[in-house]
C-alpha cells in the first residue's frame, strides 16, 4: 500500500500569489475498454503536483487540491500544495497557493462544495505553528468563489487532535464534520478523533476520541452522514483483528462498532471511507481479500459483511485506496492504485451482484498512473478522477472516462 504522503517538517512562510491558466491537448487512448480523455496534466510547478479527489459543480467545473508544488520556496522546495478549478474547456485556475505556516500545508482529502459556491477542506499541516514538530497540526479552511481563503480552525494541540487528512463534510446548517488521524487525549495520543466544527461561533468539539484496540485507530478517511445525523466512517487499524474498523457515531457521539476487518479472507486496512446505497454501506480496502491485495465489501445496517470482490486475478486491479461511488442502478465505481493490464492502475465497475468490469487500465504515459483517489459521476454517466503521477509532465492528471 502507498502510505499517506508526508511533507518535510520545516515549513517556510513564503507567499506566492498566482492564478495560471494552462490548457493541454486532450489525450485520447481508445485501445482500452472505454475512452479516457486526459483533461489536464499537472506541471509540478505553480499548478501543483499529486492531485487529490475532485468535486463538480452544476456547470461542469471541477475543483480539487494538489498535495505539493505551488510555491516551490515552501517546505524544502517541494511546495505546500494548491487548490484549483478546471473549467469545462480544460483551463486550470489556481484558486489558492498554500504557503505553510499559519496558511496551512499539504491539503488532503476531497473538497466539499456548498450551494453558495464555497469550498471547504483541510490541510494536514500548518495552522498553529507552535503545534507539533512539523510547523502546525493542520487546518480546516474555506475558499469562496473568488478564491479568498479563510482559516476556520487551526488545530492547537497535537495531543487533542492533529493531521486532518480526510477532508470534511457539511450538514444543512453549515456545520462541518471530519476526522484527525492523530490525537485523542492522554490515553492514546496517536489514535485519532472525529470532530465537529459549528458554523455559528466556530465551536470545535471532539465527538469521539479513539482509544486503539478494539475501538479502532487512525481514521484516515472522511465521514458519511445520514438524515438522522449519524456519522459513519472507518479506521485504518484496530478492531478485533487489528485490521481496521467500520464505525457509527449517533447524533450525541455514542459509538457503535459495525465491523472489525481482518478475519481471512476479509479486507484489511480500510483507508477509504464509506458510501451508502439505501440501508447498506459499501467500501474497499487496499489489503486483504482472497489474494491479499484488496477487496470491495458491503455492510448491512447491523454490520453484517458481504465480500463483493477480491482484487488480484490476472489483469485485475490491485490496492483500491479511494472511496467508492454508486449510480442509480446500484453499480459501484472506483479505482485501484496499481494492477490492471499494464500494472499502473484501473477504473472499475462492480454491479449489484458483485460482477466486476475493468473500465480502463492506465498505461503509465500521457494517460497517467496511480489513481489514488476515487472517481465522481455526472448525469450523463461520465466518470472524472485524478492520477497521482504520470501525464505529460509526470506530475499527475485529471481524466474523464466516457460511457
Amino acid at each position: 500500500m502507498t502510505p499517506k504522503s508526508t511533507p518535510q517538517t520545516h515549513l517556510s512562510t513564503c507567499k506566492l500569489a498566482l492564478a495560471i491558466s494552462l490548457a493541454f491537448a486532450a489525450v485520447c487512448l481508445p485501445v482500452h475498454a472505454q475512452t479516457l480523455t486526459t483533461l489536464y496534466s499537472f506541471t509540478g510547478g505553480a499548478d501543483g503536483t499529486q492531485p487529490n479527489g475532485l468535486v463538480r459543480d452544476s456547470a461542469g467545473n471541477l475543483y480539487g487540491t494538489a498535495r505539493y508544488a505551488g510555491d516551490l520556496n515552501c517546505s524544502g522546495k517541494q511546495g505546500c500544495g494548491t487548490a484549483f478549478k478546471l473549467s469545462q474547456t480544460g483551463t486550470l485556475t489556481v484558486l489558492h497557493t498554500f504557503v505553510g505556516g499559519a496558511d496551512g500545508a499539504l491539503p488532503e482529502g476531497t473538497l466539499v462544495l456548498d450551494a453558495a459556491g464555497d469550498l471547504f477542506g483541510t490541510t494536514v499541516y500548518g495552522g498553529n505553528i507552535y503545534c507539533g514538530n512539523s510547523g502546525g497540526c493542520g487546518t480546516v479552511f474555506k475558499l469562496n468563489a473568488a478564491g479568498k481563503k479563510t482559516i476556520l480552525y487551526a488545530f492547537p494541540n497535537s495531543l487533542q487532535a492533529s493531521l486532518p487528512g480526510g477532508g470534511v463534510i457539511e450538514d444543512a446548517n453549515g456545520n462541518l464534520y471530519g476526522t484527525t488521524a492523530w490525537g485523542g487525549g492522554a490515553s492514546c495520543s496517536n489514535c485519532g478523533t472525529v470532530f465537529e466544527l459549528r458554523a455559528t461561533g466556530g465551536t470545535f468539539t471532539i465527538l469521539h476520541a479513539f482509544t486503539g484496540g478494539t475501538d479502532g485507530q487512525l481514521p484516515y478517511a472522511g465521514l458519511l452522514r445520514d438524515a438522522a445525523g449519524n456519522l459513519f466512517g472507518t479506521t485504518y487499524l484496530g478492531g478485533a483483528f487489528n485490521g481496521g474498523t467500520a464505525f457509527k457515531l449517533n447524533s450525541v457521539g455514542k459509538e457503535t462498532l459495525l465491523h472489525s476487518f481482518g478475519s481471512s479472507p476479509d479486507g484489511i486496512d480500510p483507508i477509504a471511507g464509506l458510501v451508502a446505497n439505501g440501508a447498506d454501506l459499501y467500501g474497499c480496502t487496499p489489503n486483504g481479500g482472497v489474494y491479499s491485495v484488496g477487496a470491495v465489501y458491503k455492510l448491512d445496517k447491523s454490520g453484517n459483511e458481504t465480500l463483493l470482490h477480491s482484487f488480484g486475478a490476472p489483469t485485475d486491479g490491485v490496492q483500491p485506496q479511494g472511496a467508492l461511488i454508486h449510480d442509480a442502478s446500484g453499480n459501484l465505481y472506483g479505482t485501484t492504485y496499481s494492477g490492471g493490464a499494464f500494472g499502473y492502475g484501473t477504473v472499475f465497475k462492480i454491479d449489484a451482484t458483485g460482477n466486476e468490469t475493468i473500465l480502463y487500465s492506465f498505461g503509465g504515459g500521457a494517460d497517467g498512473l496511480g489513481p489514488y483517489s476515487g472517481v465522481i459521476l455526472d448525469a450523463a454517466g461520465n466518470l472524472y478522477g485524478t492520477t497521482l503521477s504520470g501525464g505529460a509532465f509526470g506530475n499527475g492528471t485529471i481524466f474523464k472516462i466516457a460511457p
